[in-house]
């Protein structure tokens, strides 16, 4: 079950700015347990289901902006779509795309409107300073030099050359990941409320990656607003024990 609902406010619950409560649920791509635990985890209350996928598919010419303010993200997309290939290979599916329809599943059973506020990582790139996009054009330009150096040059001292730049490449992106991370969750927390506020939602739930879900979490207790929130998936425990802990490290009434 979901924790139960901090804050140590319920007296003045009514004079809260809408919404009243939000019930954040982490999840990973491409988990087939999904739809079971969505469906059993989800409030009663839920008003609202607010899912963190892009709202709008780029055109290509905003795609191909976005690579060249950082083209170390043309990595990042081959390393996506290898990973689209074998979710359907596996899935028969993209593995975003099985979380997604599993919510649009659950939320048509509950008759709940379901609203995209993600955002895609092309359309942040324009948010980027000008150190992360220098940063994205050395790490691009030295994996495209290992490649190119293996495929004209093949043998120990290129391959090596190759590995090199491949690991540049990861740990740019990884510290790049690192430091959108918390800017992503701010904004996928205030469209949330704002949707909320626009559909007068009282208890807007949201379906987020998991590596946001603390991050919307945290700002949805700074703005006052009593939260739950679970991780979906992976379950790691089978008793539910874990997740049923609440932040004081006492388990959830």
């Amino acid at each position: 079950m979901p924790t139960a609902a901090d804050g140590p406010w319920p007296e003045n619950a009514d004079t809260v700015d809408r919404p009243r409560e939000l019930t954040v649920f982490g999840v990973e791509p491409a988990d087939d347990g999904v739809p079971a635990t969505l469906r059993s985890e989800l409030p009663d209350d839920a008003d609202l289901l607010v899912l963190d996928r892009p709202a709008e598919k780029l055109s290509l010419d905003e795609r191909t902006i976005g690579y060249l303010r950082n083209p170390a993200l043309l990595f990042w997309g081959l390393v996506v779509a290898l990973g689209a290939l074998r979710d359907r290979a596996f899935y028969g599916t993209a593995g975003r795309r099985f979380v997604h329809l599993a919510v649009e599943d659950v939320a048509a059973e509950r008759g709940l409107p379901v609203v995209a506020s993600g955002r895609h990582p092309l359309a942040a790139a324009s948010e980027s300073s000008i150190r992360w996009r220098a940063g994205g054009w050395i790490a691009a330009l030295a994996g495209v030099s290992g490649l190119a150096s293996v495929a004209v040059l093949p043998g120990l001292g290129t391959a090596l050359f190759l590995l090199t730049a491949l690991a540049l490449v990861a740990a740019y992106l990884l510290a790049y990941s690192g430091a959108r991370m918390d800017a992503d969750a701010d904004r996928l927390f205030e469209r949330t409320l704002q949707i909320a506020e626009e559909r007068g939602a009282r208890h807007p739930v949201a379906v987020v990656r998991s590596s946001r879900r603390a991050g919307v979490v945290r700002r949805a207790k700074s703005a006052r607003i009593r939260t739950r929130e679970r991780q979906l998936s992976p379950v790691e425990d089978e008793t539910g024990d874990e997740d049923d802990l609440d932040e004081e490290g006492e388990f959830a009434e």
